[in-house]
Formats: structure tokens, sequence, C-alpha cells
């Protein structure tokens, strides 16, 4: 049985009616005074959404409201396809980090390198989730990689196998998350997915990423981690 989506806990700072009914009519938000998963409060002609611990996920125009339910709404879904877990996931999956990056935090400038291990032999695929709430397949991209199946216990070089390759981290900065699955048997939306770039008003393209982890299976194994970029003592840019 599928697992239903998680509500967004929506905290919001100051007191605006008409964004605060938009809120309680959209049945993926739910409107708090305590333990939030997001903060939206406005500042100057932006509204901004942090996280609980005050680090800033996006920035939206005040103006039309819609726009920041849209996003709100946008990152419900970012919260279940991040979050949400396998109950019958029966191998395990780590994703990680490497090179310029300290307890999930890198500066402006640092190189960034990205590999996954998985327990058992399997096909891959893994998903950035930029800051805007974008997603980006980082793996597979060309036919090579979708066709590979990655060795038990090995890591898939998915970013930055030579120093060269590495990410280097620019603005804009933010809140962002990978998320890696692998499968045994590879879906049909693997070769669908290949290098594709899927934006936040994509509803078609969001569905079928969806469709991934709406169905737990012993097919799959699924991992996320949360990358935090801010800005360094030196400016930079891409």
């Amino acid at each position: 049985m599928a697992q239903s989506p998680p509500l967004l806990r929506v905290q919001l700072l100051g007191k605006h009616p008409q964004l605060a009914t938009q809120v309680d009519k959209t049945p993926q938000l739910k409107r708090v005074q305590n333990a939030p998963d997001v903060i939206v409060d406005q500042q100057a002609s932006r509204w901004v959404i942090k996280n609980s611990a005050g680090d800033v996920i996006d920035t939206v125009a005040t103006q039309p409201l819609d726009q920041l339910v849209t996003r709100l709404r946008h990152q419900a879904w970012v919260r279940q396809f991040v979050y949400q877990k396998n109950p019958q996931q029966q191998f395990n999956l780590s994703v990680d980090f490497f090179g310029d990056v300290t307890g999930g935090t890198a500066v402006g400038g640092n190189l960034l390198g990205l590999s996954v291990r998985s327990e058992q032999a399997a096909y891959l695929v893994v998903f950035n989730i930029n800051k805007q709430g974008n997603v980006n397949v980082l793996y597979p991209i060309d036919q090579e990689e979708l066709n590979k199946r990655m060795q038990a216990n090995q890591p898939e070089w998915v970013i930055g196998k030579q120093p060269d390759d590495r990410l280097f981290v620019c603005p804009p900065y933010g809140i962002e998350y990978v998320v890696a699955m692998a499968f045994k048997k590879p879906p049909v939306l693997l070769k669908v997915l290949m290098g594709a770039s899927i934006k936040v008003d994509d509803p078609k393209n969001l569905k079928k990423l969806t469709q991934l982890i709406a169905k737990p299976s012993a097919n799959w194994a699924k991992a996320s981690v949360r990358l935090v970029t801010m800005a360094g003592p030196n400016p930079v840019h891409c």
C-alpha cells in the first residue's frame, strides 16, 4: 500500500490573513505555531522561506500570492520525495559528499564530489533538488550509465572521481538535496528520466518521480543527503 504524503507544517511570522487563508485551503499544507517544517517571513518585497533551523530555502516575490503557495506546495512534495522511506527495503544504500564540505555545509569556491554505495548490485538513479526546488537527474545521463549495474559495496562516483571533475560551489546559495535510488531490476521510468531537468511547475514529470517511491518494494532502496551552501569570505561567480 502506498504511503500517504505528509503535510508540510508551515509557520507564518506576522499577521498575513490572506496568506493564512490560502495555506489553510491547501491540502498539502498545515499552518502551525510550533514545531514547523518551514517558516515564512516577509522581508521588504520578498517572502523568505526558511527551515526550522533558520536556513534559507528560497525567496519568492510577495505578489502574486499564489506563487508563494505554489512554492510551499512544491516544498511539501520535496519533503515527501526526500524523506519518505521504503518500509520493504531489504538492502542498504548510502550517498555522500566528499571534498571541501564539513558537516553537510560548503561555502562558495569549494570543490565537491559525490559518491553512492549499494549493499547489493543494482541500477542507480541520482537526483539533485536545488534551492528553487527544480530536479536534475545527475545519474544516469547517457545510455552507458543507464545500462550499468553498479557492483555491490563498491563506490559509484557520480561527481568528482577526478579532482578536475568536482563541482564548484557558487550562487545561488541555499539548501539542496541529493536523493539516490538503487533498483535490483531497472524500472522503465529510468530511460524516461535519463539526464532530465524537471522544473517546479512541471506536474506531469513530478508525478513520474512520485511513482518511483509510491509503492514499497524489496526491489529498491533509497538514501538522501542534504547540502547547505553559503557565501564564503571571497566573492564567487559561476
